[in-house]
């Protein structure tokens, strides 16, 4: 390999050529740096490890996720509605049925392909292997996606709840039916619930 210098002195260019032994050690040496470099700045893809802990199916379940059963799937962002999100999952859930498979093992297979952008980056950030049920994942989903402030505040809006001047009972009755149903743990009984 030619390298050009300039001399400081005359300011001029001269041709240095090392001796051939060097340069094969030479280059063997920023060879190895440059992978070594490579290898530092583009690391290979791995996946992440799932935040599942699915058991294990038999020998004879076949549990195949076909695609047009993610597509019937409802998407979350973390912009929608956490409970409807949940209410219309577990109905699409509830319509599939497989063979010998407990279906919170196929809510399991198929929440991850309801999560998107957002969501889907928290799930990643779940410890791994730290879901182990569906009721697990619901309640880590609605700490995250439906804060304590949030129920809060729908429970103050239940509880302080009137009927507007000149409004139709039909209207408030539908207009409360409509708050209860935004916060389904509002712990108010039953029979308060239902006497409109």
């Amino acid at each position: 390999m030619i390298v050009w210098v300039r001399e400081p002195k005359r300011r001029r260019l001269t041709r240095i050529e090392p001796k051939p032994e060097l340069e094969t050690e030479k280059m063997v040496e920023e060879d190895r740096n440059e992978r070594i470099l490579n290898e530092i700045s583009f690391l290979p893809c791995s996946t992440l490890p799932s935040s599942f802990n699915l058991p294990a199916l038999g020998a004879n379940v076949n549990l195949k996720l076909e695609p047009h059963y993610i597509q019937m799937l409802p998407k979350f962002t973390r912009l929608e509605d956490a409970y409807l999100f949940l209410s219309e999952f577990e109905e699409i859930c509830n319509m599939i049925h497989f063979h010998n498979v407990h279906i919170d093992v196929v809510k399991l297979r198929f929440v991850p392909f309801a999560l998107k952008n957002n969501a889907k980056r928290w799930m990643y950030c779940l410890l791994a292997n730290s879901i182990s049920s569906w009721n697990k994942f619901v309640k880590v989903f609605l700490r995250k996606y439906f804060s304590n402030g949030k129920t809060v505040k729908l429970r103050n809006e239940i509880n302080q709840f009137i009927q507007f001047d000149k409004e139709s009972f039909w209207k408030y009755k539908e207009r409360f039916k409509n708050l209860l149903a935004q916060c389904y743990h509002h712990g108010l009984e039953a029979s308060m619930s239902n006497c409109i």
